[in-house]
């Protein structure tokens, strides 16, 4: 992709995306999420990777004469993830699912990933001088992706492995709870929780009216939406 191709797709992006009168704005800014970090600079290289943003922000900026909210989107909550989001030249950062320990055991347990998760959003704050928004995911079971097995042993590995029992409808209400309750510590006037997901039925994280849920995940939502803005990824 040529340098200017990246124009030609940021304008484009900017004419017929951030344009639109529904289109998400924090504090008048389009919002613009990048997904994910790790990938881009491994194509790109990171200096690269830094001026593709600069020049994406640019044209956004000229074409709809606001600077956009630029959201960095990370695969894992580690060191490397959080060095990368405090050098380029984002706005906000989040991460994509975020609930499955990849490398541990092949069943894990909603509840005690919760209690993991929270604890690196902390860990990935401190460490940023930008806001780092929470997901919260309503499960993982990518199983449905691959051929039917008599049974998942810990070395088959992915789709059929990790996945994630015990989600409830009290457990996610709870997850969304602890990320409303870090914004407020953190950054109050950024009250934002990102979600995993609207509809990911091949990976069991589905908010959407299900049979397993109906539309319990949605009314948890709900319920606290009076004061927070929710995306999905």
């Amino acid at each position: 992709m040529s340098w200017n191709d990246i124009r030609q797709l940021s304008a484009r992006w900017a004419y017929e995306v951030c344009r639109l009168p529904a289109y998400w704005r924090l504090r008048g800014r389009p919002v613009c999420s990048v997904l994910n970090l790790t990938d881009f600079v491994a194509h790109y290289g990171f200096l690269n990777f830094f001026l593709i943003l600069r020049v994406l922000r640019q044209t956004i900026a000229e074409k709809v004469g606001v600077n956009p909210f630029l959201i960095g989107v990370m695969s894992r909550t580690d060191a490397p993830n959080v060095q990368l989001a405090r050098g380029l030249p984002i706005d906000g950062a989040t991460g994509y699912a975020l609930l499955p320990d990849w490398m541990g055991p092949t069943v894990q347990e909603y509840e005690e990933l919760i209690g993991r998760r929270i604890n690196e959003w902390q860990y990935v704050q401190q460490r940023l001088r930008i806001p780092f928004f929470p997901v919260v995911s309503a499960g993982w079971d990518a199983t449905v992706r691959g051929e039917r097995l008599p049974q998942i042993e810990p070395t088959t590995g992915f789709p059929w492995a990790p996945v994630v029992t015990g989600v409830t409808r009290e457990r996610f209400g709870y997850f969304l709870d602890e990320a409303v309750a870090f914004n407020q510590q953190h950054h109050p006037e950024q009250n934002i929780v990102f979600i995993h997901a609207w509809n990911e039925w091949t990976e069991s994280s589905v908010v959407e009216p299900s049979d397993r849920f109906g539309t319990d995940l949605l009314q948890e939502i709900e319920k606290r939406a009076h004061n927070v803005q929710f995306d999905h990824l």
